[in-house]
């Protein structure tokens, strides 16, 4: 009985190992190389979003926002637009890494070819209707910040699980996401890049 058992557990492991290395798998994504990746890093408010397309022919949506603070790129007041992602809130901050483009956006481990193919699909046929301009890492790159109106010190931001930030960092777990101090994450942003 013990080598049919044996045999058995070698083939759900292999079966299991099969099936993981064909599957499109997204890389948490180290704070500093999100950093040093993003085109821009702005605070924003999100004044305006437009859904792009319909059915089997849905881009996203294209976003524009004013710039409360910069972080790199351009200078506060000014507006950005930026697109491919559904689930920002009309009216409310975010703090967005912005890549060139779609394709510099993501970080993966792994990458099925069917989805890689139907990636290049979508963004053939997306690029002109959509601003150049992507939120970094499957839209976890638009981080919410609270709606206080209080000072900045006291607001707080959301950082979703495709994002690890360092140790130095203070945070709390609520569910999947961290929560910490607007303030400290600025700051920790502005700071030299380590080498």
């Amino acid at each position: 009985m013990k080598p049919l058992l044996r045999l058995l557990w070698i083939f759900v492991l292999l079966a299991t190992y099969m099936a993981s290395g064909h599957a499109t798998i997204f890389a948490k994504m180290p704070l500093d190389d999100l950093r040093k990746e993003a085109r821009e890093i702005l605070l924003i408010q999100v004044v305006e979003g437009k859904v792009v397309g319909a059915g089997d022919d849905l881009c996203g949506v294209r976003y524009v926002g004013i710039v409360e603070q910069s972080i790199k790129g351009r200078s506060k007041g000014a507006t950005v637009e930026f697109g491919y992602s559904l689930h920002l809130k009309m009216g409310a901050n975010y703090l967005v890494f912005l890549a060139a483009s779609p394709q510099e956006a993501d970080r993966y481990v792994s990458m099925n070819g069917r989805y890689a193919d139907l990636m290049t699909k979508y963004y053939v046929r997306c690029k002109p209707t959509m601003p150049n301009l992507t939120i970094m890492q499957k839209g976890s790159g638009a981080l919410e910040v609270d709606s206080d109106d209080g000072p900045s010190e006291g607001r707080m931001i959301k950082v979703g699980n495709l994002i690890r930030l360092p140790s130095t960092l203070p945070s709390k777990a609520v569910g999947d996401e961290r929560i910490l101090k607007l303030s400290d994450f600025v700051q920790y942003l502005d700071s030299p890049t380590k080498k």
